[in-house]
């Protein structure tokens, strides 16, 4: 709804709103009537309060000054909080959120680990943790190694033997936990021979030698 002021004067009010929309009753008034409708508006919003024999500028103006009412009561409520502030000296600060504390994420977080760990094992050998799949005192595997293993034995016969091997009072003696973890592997899970098959090549080859062989002996 599309609305303009204009300057009045009433007590401690200098302006109210005049509704754009008014024009729709006033359009169906003739001028005199329309004359005296306008007049009768400045005289109430000037504290006058104007009477009127007209019964339509009487009826017509009751809209409007239902709307006048409900103004002037917004305008009474923002004058009365706008006193209340002044009095405790304006409008408060607007609240600003404080600022988190720099470095406080860092000093939370735990301590980023190294990129490599040193393990001994005949002297100095430095591996990358990430390689490493197991280690203990002076033996590592790695887990490439760990992979080698798995061809014949499952993970957990593998993870089984390292623990025999962590818990063995003499593994001092061992220089490497992947060759010591093949043996005793071994020993525990005999690998089972699979017979092997031959390739096309492989059987085409050793035709070949058989019938060498047959020629030799005619």
């Amino acid at each position: 709804m599309t609305l303009f002021f204009i300057i009045i004067m009433a007590e401690n009010k200098k302006s109210v709103l005049l509704y754009c929309d008014i024009i729709h009753t006033v359009e169906k008034m003739d001028n005199e009537t329309a004359g005296q409708f306008f007049k009768h508006y400045l005289r109430y919003i000037n504290d006058q309060n104007p009477k009127t024999d007209n019964l339509i500028i009487d009826i017509a103006f009751e809209s409007v000054k239902q709307n006048l009412k409900r103004d002037l009561k917004k305008w009474e409520d923002r004058a009365s909080k706008s006193r209340a502030n002044g009095k405790l000296g304006g409008r408060p600060p607007l609240q600003k959120k404080p600022k988190k504390p720099t470095g406080l994420k860092n000093n939370l977080t735990e301590p980023k680990k190294p990129d490599t760990v040193t393990v001994t094992v005949n002297g100095n050998v430095t591996v990358k943790d990430k390689d490493i799949y197991r280690a203990f005192k002076h033996l590592t595997i790695s887990k490439k190694e760990f992979k080698k293993l798995r061809v014949y034995w499952s993970d957990i016969q593998i993870d089984e033997i390292l623990d025999s091997i962590e818990n063995f009072a003499k593994n001092s003696k061992y220089t490497s936990l992947y060759l010591t973890a093949n043996i005793w592997l071994k020993k525990q899970y005999p690998i089972k021979q699979q017979a092997k098959e031959l390739t096309d090549l492989e059987q085409w080859e050793l035709g070949q030698k058989k019938l060498e062989i047959i020629k030799t002996q005619q």
